[in-house]
């Protein structure tokens, strides 16, 4: 079947044991809504809907109801055995358990992130953030979620027009990687200074990178010295 934009893309039937397939997949690939919907040609709005149902409700609130009043609950557990009811509540706590990781790891992020940050925006941190587990295949509308953040201002700050000051501040951010990478990460923060202000005919402070390669994590290799 061919696949189209998973956000645009028109509905199509399914079958509950497609759905509940569907979502199973998510659960144990991290929850990435957007590789199942492109995997199984759904939108992601549904993928996502299903989810969060099956893990509120268990596999029957997959099952479509005619229209008509609603049951007060989806699963009718009376009607279980006690193999099938602990069956329901494995799976359950399965998929909260997936979802309690992905949320502690998206708040570690944070956490790092704003000991590091260069951010001149408010939510900057929580921003990037976002972009960093979007690039994952996670969806902006749980990350959002999870850092208390709306979609509009997500979308707002990824729409706006960077300043002189941060372009220059990701420029410097890349050749630190290059110069990290081409000198076997041996140069310290005054080297480092050296060679960038030497290649590119800059005059960068030490103060100014030392603080850029804080950002990234990067520091000189120790060598051991020969014996």
């Amino acid at each position: 079947m061919p696949k189209g934009d998973v956000y645009t893309m028109k509905s199509r039937k399914t079958t509950f044991e497609e759905r509940l397939e569907i979502v199973k997949w998510v659960i144990e690939n991290d929850m990435i809504y957007k590789d199942a919907a492109d995997r199984y040609a759904i939108t992601y709005a549904l993928v996502y809907k299903w989810t969060r149902a099956y893990i509120d409700k268990g596999p029957d609130a997959l099952r479509y109801q005619k229209r008509g009043p609603k049951p007060k609950s989806g699963v009718d557990e009376s009607d279980l055995t006690e193999v099938e009811l602990l069956k329901l509540e494995l799976e359950r706590e399965r998929a909260l358990r997936k979802r309690r990781e992905f949320e502690l790891e998206v708040l570690k992020k944070r956490r790092v992130g704003k000991k590091t940050s260069l951010a001149k925006v408010r939510y900057q941190v929580e921003y990037e953030t976002i972009d960093f587990f979007k690039e994952k295949g996670y969806a902006i509308t749980i990350l959002c979620e999870l850092l208390n953040i709306s979609r509009s201002g997500y979308y707002k700050y990824k729409k706006r027009i960077k300043p002189e000051k941060e372009k220059q501040d990701e420029l410097i951010c890349s050749l630190i990687n290059e110069y990290h990478s081409s000198f076997d990460g041996i140069l310290g923060y005054r080297r480092m200074t050296m060679f960038i202000n030497r290649l590119n005919h800059k005059s960068f402070s030490q103060g100014y990178i030392h603080r850029l390669m804080k950002y990234l994590g990067i520091s000189a290799r120790i060598r051991k010295k020969e014996s």
